[in-house]
Parts: C-alpha cells; sequence; structure tokens
C-alpha cells in the first residue's frame, strides 16, 4: 500500500511491481490513415512505450539494437543464390496461379480437405 491509502502493485516477494505502465487507449487513438505504413506503426509504438521502461532497460535495449545494427551492416553474405529466390523454382505452378489471380476461387482450387 501506498502512503495515501491506495493499493499498489506488490512483486511476490513483497516489494514493488516491477511491471510496466501501458500506454492508455488515448494515446492509441488515431492511428488510422495518419499513420500507414506497418514499420512505421511499430516504430511509433516502440517509440512511445520505451518511454515507460526503466533507465537500464532503455540502456540495455540501445545497446542492443547499436549491437544488431553492427552485425547487419559487417555481415558478409556466402551464398547469394539463397537471396535470390524465384518463386517458379520454388513453388508448384498451381500454387503461383492462385496467388497471381488472387481470388477465392483460385485458392479454393488448389485446396483439398482430407476426410477421414
Amino acid at each position: 500500500m501506498s502512503l495515501d491509502g491506495a493499493r499498489t502493485p506488490e512483486a511476490p516477494d513483497g516489494g514493488p511491481s516491477k511491471q510496466l505502465a501501458t500506454p492508455t487507449a488515448r494515446q492509441l487513438r488515431g492511428f488510422g490513415p495518419r499513420i500507414q505504413a506497418r514499420d512505421v506503426k511499430l516504430n511509433y509504438m516502440r517509440e512511445i512505450l520505451l518511454r515507460y521502461y526503466p533507465e537500464n532497460e532503455r540502456i540495455r535495449l540501445q545497446k542492443h539494437r547499436e549491437y544488431r545494427q553492427k552485425i547487419i551492416s559487417n555481415y558478409q553474405r556466402l551464398h547469394l543464390e539463397l537471396y535470390n529466390m524465384h518463386p517458379t523454382n520454388f513453388f508448384v505452378p498451381s500454387f503461383l496461379k492462385a496467388i497471381n489471380e488472387n481470388t477465392e476461387q483460385a485458392f479454393r482450387n488448389i485446396m483439398s480437405e482430407p476426410s477421414p
């Protein structure tokens, strides 16, 4: 309990909880047409949530992000053919046809429902 009598969450060991505060619905409202791309939404939410992390956690996340970026920037691809996948070599023609048509009937044509 806090000094003003309001109950505060406690950890199992009896100390104060280390649970992070979550953003309110008001903060989450308005993601409609202003922010369209998924990665933009992700970065926006990540920045909001980052404000609620303790200082040591923010430092750890920043170091991890920098380390990850260093690996990505210095990575030497050994087998370039793995990064140049041609769908015609990988997928069966009926699946590619269904994807290109992009209709419900096209997907139904390639699916089969097993019966017991």
